[in-house]
């Protein structure tokens, strides 16, 4: 089989290249599986547009963290444009592998990646099929693990008591945002209420990333004359509340 003649050396040479403690805490054919895996990414992000040909099963199907979704050919072209880029590699961890059939292996792992001086974690899940003893990538899935934005000083953010205020949502009811020692305090019209951080003047993020709507930001509006008039939410519609306690 040609792809299988293909994927030989290059799945040899990885297999050679595992760390010790990888192999040790893996069988010989779950090591395989998850070599492959990780081949296969680092192909796919470093611009390797032979051996994600290699390592790609021909009805593969790609979704990206950024929504975008790829067949073979596409996922071959993607890698092509990732040539040349300022790819510094993956470090791998928390790599599970399960079989759901003798051949189909299922292997999750977080990656972070190194792009110059910017290093981005994912979640990865890879569904592998192994044609006679060569894995192929069959389908693949990143998700994007959200971390918070470096905090600013309250300096940098502005005087925290200029965004106390009540601000209308849509729908009529109210917010009330309160200062508090170094944050803010975003009270809902239910009376939860969360922490907003300062990552720069006039903006502010959501302590920790929300499940259903990732990372939150607020950005506060003011008028000529530096008064807070509004305050806008970024993501993941943009929705902006005015200020109705002037």
């Amino acid at each position: 089989m040609m792809i299988g003649r293909r994927l030989a050396y290059p799945l040899a040479l990885a297999l050679a290249l595992t760390p010790p403690s990888v192999a040790a805490t893996k069988t010989p054919t779950e090591n395989e599986a998850l070599v492959a895996a990780h081949a296969w990414w680092d192909a796919f992000a470093k611009g390797d547009e032979s051996r994600v040909t290699a390592l790609s099963a021909t009805d593969l199907s790609v979704t990206l963290s950024v929504g975008a979704t790829l067949d073979r050919g596409g996922a071959i072209a993607a890698a092509r444009e990732h040539a040349g880029s300022a790819y510094a590699g993956t470090v791998w961890s928390d790599d599970r592998v399960r079989f759901v059939a003798r051949d189909v292996a299922v292997v999750t792992s977080t990656a972070t990646e190194g792009f110059a001086n910017v290093r981005t974690a994912f979640r990865y899940l890879t569904v592998l099929a192994r044609q006679g003893s060569q894995w192929h990538v069959a389908a693949a899935q990143s998700t994007r693990v959200l971390a918070p934005t470096p905090r600013s000083s309250v300096t940098d953010a502005g005087l925290l008591a200029s965004y106390a205020g009540v601000f209308r949502t849509p729908g009529g009811q109210t917010l009330e945002v309160k200062p508090q020692p170094g944050h803010l305090l975003l009270v809902e019209p239910g009376g939860a209420q969360r922490r907003l951080d300062p990552i720069a003047r006039d903006l502010f993020e959501f302590e920790k990333p929300q499940a259903s709507s990732g990372v939150l930001r607020f950005l506060f509006v003011r008028d000529g004359a530096g008064r807070v008039t509004g305050v806008t939410r970024l993501g993941p519609q943009v929705t902006t509340f005015p200020r109705v306690d002037h």
